[in-house]
């Protein structure tokens, strides 16, 4: 218990002290040298207000600011001294046009390159260190092309894994359609830029997914704050106050609105009062003394006194009402509207109609519901006035930007999910190494004086769990020569080289397995619960008779399901004394065939439902330029067999990719794709998913297979695998199917054994770097269509299903949000391997 209090303890200090020199360095921070250019939509209102709040902020803090865009609006920017560039914009008529039909494919390509050469035509003017857009797409292919880095505000609803998803048509998404297309012409001249999206919301009102994505960041609403309200007389005098005020806005761009004339004739006769501000878009006028017509007022100064807002109304204006507690009636034209009033009605700040029912009758019962004395909207709106108040959009955004900046100017960034205590570091390295405590410490103490990434708060040392890792195995020879001596051992024992290249020793060992997992439940309250997953061996790939032997607990034996893989919901409380770790394991013993076995290969069809699966992927990744340059690289492979084309896949990133682990915001098949084709390496699990989609690509059907290695050797014929705050199961490789052979494997482990390992600073011993040389080609050819008897294979979904889920305290058994799959509770893990026979 003191430990976790004390890892706590230590993370909140860790967290200030960062704060505290951010600050420091914020002085030190050469704003006046970053030039920012700022993209609006000068068509909306509300897409020229927002760049603007941010625009005025960056300017207070010292930036130079110039902005471009066109429009009506783009007077609201140039009136306020900034430098004003006209460029190519897609007119809003075209929207919506488009938009009035259903469609969303107003950018063809044709405009997609006017607005493309024009952004990039003014960015090689003015040599932004940054751009910012709202509402231009067309921008984020001009800063890829440019290599200049862009900040998107954006509706967080665009972030991936948003809880209420709608999905979108090709023609409006910058990865597919035209949009894709035209990235895909341009793929040999992209330069990827970093990329920050300004989520102009709250996560009460557009919450965030479990898991958020890097870069994208709340900000909250990008309101203008209006001058101080005085008297007006078209608010506040000749009509009778005592009558509710509801506030009609026609915004600023989308479908006439039709619905006022007769709106205002069903008002007329009724205890209310109207105000409707057209912004020039109605040219009536109103013969009754309860309803106002003007082109313009600041939609707070209404809403400081309305009741309710009605309108075709755009999320400013949502935010607008909010923030004075005011309930909302709307309908959506587009997408970006429904959206939010999809929110509005769930949250319960509001009514959503259909546009074709948004008729005078229908907007008199809903506003009757509103208005009711009994209505629950005004509480509902009331406790959103209180959340939308703390947020200051423009300031939050700009402290976003000057840490943007900050990061580029530090060579390492410690970043506190994955910060480890010198201690907690030693340890995880002692489990994962076949070095000792005293190895470990004196390596770090050695690499802290050659720049390995470190951290100090008060005098302890913190350490990143994956960069600084990541140095270790390119800049210390003890370290890579010990884990790499101790793997060239094991390999010696099962495989034999000669001039044919690589075979097994024996075509199949029985193992007898044992696997331990151990927590520590320190930072549970008495009487939580948690539910214990333990991955267990599956049949199938070359892995057949498996024998249960005992399990502790005992009881654990009733949650063993072998058909899934899985010591499966095992539960357990914590005790009101309880402070030793638990202790879960288990043992079997298996059989683990090489392949090809002694029976060669074992072709088999695949139908078309399997052909289906086994080729599924998302089109996008066909567009994404890395892929396009990287397929073209390849050369002209068609009239190839299908075993070709896989290798020379697998051949090409072998050649060109390390092994390094990675901070992956997702591991799915287009971030893998994308991330090992747009950098020097990757994992097991990435680069498997890399070549996965490549093939599927070229119409090859490739499959996932998960499991164990069976790690260093500690005895005669024991071979042993520890890991301190990481799963042992979930060594990742594939299978890819070939009509002559059958399922044959792949796997990218032989990048650890050969001559991409090496670094300039890794290997001090020149043998040692000669027998890796020596072992490239060998092992790579052997891991294209063979496979070790080196591994314990297991279910795949051991990479979706968490070892421990922890109850959330206070949740009700029925509660469908009772576990909580983020919290994670210190683990470590044993898998003990003993050679019982072979053959």
């Amino acid at each position: 218990m003191l430990h976790s209090i004390t890892a706590k303890l230590a993370e909140r200090l860790l967290l200030w002290d960062r704060w505290l020199r951010r600050w420091m360095e914020l002085d030190q921070l050469t704003r006046d040298q970053r030039k920012i250019l700022v993209f609006f939509h000068g068509y909306s209102l509300a897409h020229t207000i927002r760049p603007l709040v941010l625009a005025r902020a960056l300017r207070e803090r010292g930036y130079p600011v110039e902005c471009a865009g066109r429009g009506p609006h783009i007077e609201q920017i140039a009136g306020e001294g900034f430098p004003v560039h006209d460029v190519e914009t897609l007119p809003q008529e075209r929207m919506d046009e488009y938009v009035a039909r259903g469609e969303y494919g107003y950018y063809d390509l044709e405009w997609i390159d006017r607005c493309v050469q024009s952004e990039r035509n003014l960015i090689q003017a003015i040599k932004p260190a940054l751009v910012i857009q709202d509402m231009k797409p067309t921008l984020s292919i001009a800063a890829q092309l440019e290599g200049i880095d862009e900040a998107i505000i954006s509706q967080a609803y665009s972030q991936p894994g948003y809880p209420f998803p709608i999905r979108l048509m090709e023609s409006f998404s910058t990865e597919l359609g035209p949009f894709g297309a035209y990235l895909k012409r341009k793929a040999h001249e992209v330069k990827p830029p970093k990329k920050l999206y300004l989520l102009a919301d709250i996560p009460e009102f557009h919450p965030p997914p479990e898991q958020a994505a890097p870069g994208y960041h709340y900000v909250g609403p990008l309101l203008d704050n209006p001058k101080e309200k005085g008297t007006i007389s078209l608010l506040d005098q000749d009509w009778d106050l005592s009558w509710p005020l509801v506030y009609v806005t026609c915004g600023s761009s989308g479908q006439p609105p039709d619905y006022l004339e007769e709106l205002i004739e069903a008002v007329a006769h009724e205890p209310i009062r109207l105000l409707v501000t057209t912004a020039g878009r109605w040219d009536g006028t109103s013969r009754y003394s309860n309803v106002r017509v003007t082109d313009f007022l600041p939609g707070e100064w209404v809403l400081q006194q309305a009741r309710a807002l009605v309108g075709i109304v755009g999320i400013d204006a949502i935010y607008q009402a909010l923030r004075c507690g005011v309930p909302i009636i709307g309908a959506p034209e587009d997408l970006d509207q429904e959206y939010h009033l999809n929110r509005v009605e769930q949250l319960g700040l509001g009514i959503k109609l259909d546009r074709k029912a948004f008729r005078a009758d229908e907007i008199l019962m809903a506003l009757y519901r509103v208005l009711g004395d009994d209505s629950q909207f005004a509480s509902s709106c009331r406790a959103f006035a209180k959340a939308t108040s703390q947020w200051h959009g423009g300031q939050v955004a700009a402290d976003l930007i000057d840490g943007f900046f900050l990061a580029q100017e530090k060579p390492h960034q410690l970043d506190s999910r994955y910060a480890m205590e010198k201690r907690e570091f030693v340890r995880y390295l002692v489990a994962s190494t076949p070095l000792s405590t005293e190895d470990i410490e004196a390596i770090l103490h050695e690499g802290t004086g050659r720049g390995l990434p470190h951290h100090k708060v008060h005098g302890a040392l913190y350490y990143d769990r994956i960069d600084s890792w990541n140095w270790l195995y390119d800049h210390g020879p003890r370290f890579f020569e010990a884990d790499y001596r101790a793997l060239e051992q094991k390999r010696n024992r099962f495989f034999i080289r000669d001039e044919k290249g690589i075979r097994g020793r024996k075509k199949w060992q029985r193992y007898r397995v044992t696997y331990q997992l151990r927590i520590d439940p320190a930072p549970l309250q008495p009487g939580q619960h948690t539910q214990i997953f333990l991955p267990y061996p599956i049949e199938g790939g070359g892995q057949r008779d498996i024998q249960y032997i005992t399990c502790k607990p005992a009881d654990m034996e009733a949650m063993l399901v072998p058909a899934m893989g899985f010591f499966y919901n095992y539960e357990r409380t914590k005790g009101s004394a309880e402070s030793e770790s638990w202790e879960l394991s288990y043992v079997c013993e298996l059989t683990v065939e090489e392949f090809p076995s002694a029976n060669g290969f074992q072709p088999v069809p695949l139908n078309p439902i399997e052909r289906k699966r086994y080729l599924s992927l998302d089109p996008a990744l066909a567009n994404c330029p890395e892929v396009e340059v990287f397929r073209q690289e390849l050369g002209p492979r068609k009239g190839r067999s299908d075993e070709c084309r896989a290798r020379t896949l697998y051949e090409a990133l072998m050649h060109t990719k390390r092994f390094k682990k990675t901070k992956d915001p997702s591991q799915s098949i287009g971030y893998s794709t994308q991330a090992i084709l747009g950098d020097t390496g990757g994992h097991c699990i990435t680069l498997s998913r890399a070549f996965m989609a490549l093939c599927r690509l070229d119409g090859i059907p490739v499959r996932e297979i998960a499991g164990a290695l069976i790690g260093y050797p500690n005895g005669d014929d024991s071979f042993a695998l520890d890991t301190y705050r990481e799963p042992i199961f979930g060594h990742t490789w594939l299978e890819v199917y070939l009509a002559e052979k059958g399922w044959v494997p792949v796997e990218f482990h032989g990048i650890v054994i050969g001559q991409t390992a090496l670094t300039d600073h890794n290997v001090a011993d020149p043998a040692l770097r000669r027998l890796i040389e020596k072992n490239t080609n060998p092992y790579w050819t052997y891991y294209f269509g063979h496979l070790d008897t080196q591994r314990i294979r297991c279910s795949n979904s051991v990479k979706n299903i968490p070892q421990c889920l922890v109850e959330r305290p206070d949740a009700q058994a029925n509660d469908p949000n009772r576990w909580d799959f983020q919290t994670e509770l210190p683990y470590e893990c044993h898998l003990q391997i003993e050679i019982l026979d072979e053959g």
